[in-house]
């Protein structure tokens, strides 16, 4: 059986009654043809007229023998006819109906020819003169012994009796028929054409393509999400909770602009510095809504009501000092308290500390919302709901990670059943390194690869351990010096690539996240849960085997071909 190019015809092509001579035509040339043989099947091609005009073509048949050259043949199924007066060719089909078709002599002759250059411009043909020729079929018809005319001969020609009865032969006899100066096309020429003809084709995608479509997708799926905030615009005291990615916190940012266009004093406020520096950005045009960590917020109010803070205590300073001078505050400064507190990360408030922001509300009525997901309590056990005496609102959808990178998470989350909707996006890479230097080496290589042919912004990457980020990120500097590494900031617009921990990255998020493993994250289910979540598009998790065998790697993949 000879070689065909595609190895066998897809379905659409075998239904396609208008195909159906060219299927028979194809088994006809794989059973009567011996493996020396290759077949190449409808095989397209662009060219150029003497003019310089471009036109397509398509050869029905190219068959090629190592020792005896190349063939294209056009196939006309059905009653062929010629009339000379309007140079037209015609096929009737057996249904009665009379087609217009292409002059089947010059279309395979106008292939030979366009085909051939194709092959001697490709980088394996041979130099020398190769014997190419081409033929004409008509399966359904038969030709007088007389040709078609001048272009025409009866040798190009295979019709009825010969496609039933001999075949091969004709095949054989073209490629066998012409001049005594060419030579072998050879295993080299055999392999030239599969390169032009059927070469294997793989596209780059770079991972910044699927980082805008993901983002793209991810942008409409959070803002169907606001219609929470439509459902719930009547409730004053309202605990939204959910797992990481389900858009706790653009309902936060959303319900403060809301708030703020309501004209009321609103204030934002959330455990993680990085965190609220990048909310005060996205906040930064709406000067009714203030913006602080809660820590922070007790030192302000402190501040503005004249009162003292004893920072000796540092044992109960943060606990427990602050909050209570914050209440005190409010206290003083009924003026100074809000319509509207939006609380993120509420997981991370203390039982004792709701009073205080209670205190700060100007009204019993006034508006408070506390989103929060009891998977990220890195800083003791989570407060919520009870104590903040609101209805719990559940958000029940991934909004955030690729259904790669939820996979892996979904086994760190314990709660209520989340669904993913977001796209599959590319795999998770687990990189083995051995030792912290080995990890090093790794994350540069992801940086590289990334930054480079894969068309990743550096703002859009992030690198994230649970300890020692500043010394990780003095070796990344040493080691990439042409890129700037700096430690996260809530948001960043000097091109610089973030280096930080896994606790100062919470509540955010990077389209490419690169977690580096140590012996302590893979003790800490909830730390592992914030450190992959981050990641939106393309998760990166850089360890030794014995670290990431217990979050979920397979060990099969030890790394990813870059």
């Amino acid at each position: 059986m000879a070689k065909m190019w595609p190895r066998r015809l897809p379905a659409d092509i075998q239904r396609n009654p208008l195909r159906s001579t060219e299927c028979r035509v194809f088994h006809k040339l794989e059973s009567e043809l011996g493996p020396e043989y290759i077949v190449f099947y409808s095989r397209p091609w662009h060219g150029l007229t003497r003019l310089g005009e471009e036109i397509d073509g398509e050869c029905d048949f190219l068959v090629a023998h190592p020792h005896h050259g190349v063939l294209c043949i056009e196939v006309k199924g059905g009653r062929i006819r010629y009339n000379p007066e309007i140079d037209q060719w015609t096929s009737l089909d057996r249904h009665g109906i009379t087609h217009i078709i292409k002059n089947p002599i010059a279309q395979a002759s106008k292939s030979k020819y366009h085909l051939l250059q194709k092959f001697i411009n490709s980088a394996g043909w041979p130099k020398w003169k190769i014997h190419i020729t081409h033929g004409v079929m008509f399966p359904d018809c038969e030709v007088p012994a007389t040709g078609l005319g001048a272009d025409g001969p009866r040798e190009i020609f295979c019709d009825r009796n010969q496609f039933a009865n001999s075949f091969g032969v004709w095949v054989k006899q073209r490629l066998r028929s012409g001049s005594a100066d060419t030579k072998e096309l050879g295993k080299s020429g055999v392999q030239a054409l599969e390169d032009v003809l059927a070469k294997p084709v793989h596209l780059h995608r770079p991972l910044a393509y699927d980082i805008e479509d993901n983002d793209e997708a991810f942008f409409t799926l959070t803002q169907s999400q606001f219609i929470i905030l439509n459902t719930i615009q009547n409730i004053t005291r309202a605990a939204i909770s959910g797992g990481a990615g389900t858009g706790k916190t653009v309902l936060a940012v959303e319900e403060a602009f809301r708030c703020a266009q309501s004209e009321l004093t609103t204030l934002f406020v959330c455990f993680n510095t990085p965190l609220a520096q990048k909310i005060r950005h996205d906040l930064q045009d709406y000067p009714k809504v203030q913006v602080y960590t809660f820590h922070a917020l007790c030192g302000h109010m402190a501040k503005k009501a004249g009162l003292q803070i004893d920072m000796e205590d540092s044992a109960t300073l943060y606990d427990d000092v602050l909050p209570d001078t914050l209440f005190n505050a409010a206290e003083l400064m009924p003026q100074a308290r809000y319509g509207a507190i939006i609380v993120d990360e509420g997981q991370d408030f203390k039982a004792h500390w709701w009073p205080a922001i209670d205190s700060l509300l100007r009204e019993r009525h006034s508006k408070l919302r506390v989103f929060w997901d009891c998977n990220q309590a890195v800083y003791g056990n989570p407060s919520l709901p009870e104590h903040t005496e609101a209805i719990d609102i559940p958000l029940d959808k991934n909004l955030r990670n690729s259904r790669q990178i939820f996979a892996t998470i979904n086994s760190f989350y314990k709660g209520p059943i989340i669904s993913v909707a977001g796209p599959d996006g590319p795999p998770v890479e687990w990189r083995i390194a051995q030792n912290r230097e080995a990890a090093v080496v790794t994350v540069v290589d992801i940086i590289r690869r990334m930054l480079g042919n894969e068309g990743v912004n550096p703002t859009q990457l992030a690198v994230a351990v649970d300890v020692q980020a500043n010394e990780i990120m003095s070796e990344l500097s040493k080691r990439v010096p042409q890129r700037q590494f700096k430690p996260c900031s809530g948001y960043s617009c000097d091109n610089s690539i973030t280096v930080d921990t896994i606790k100062r990255l919470k509540g955010l998020e990077f389209p490419v996240l690169i977690v580096i493993c140590t012996d302590s994250l893979i003790r800490d289910n909830a730390l592992q849960y914030i450190a992959f979540s981050r990641a939106r598009t393309k998760l990166f998790i850089v360890g030794s085997k014995e670290q990431l065998l217990p979050m979920g790697w397979d060990g099969l993949q030890e790394t990813a071909n870059p």
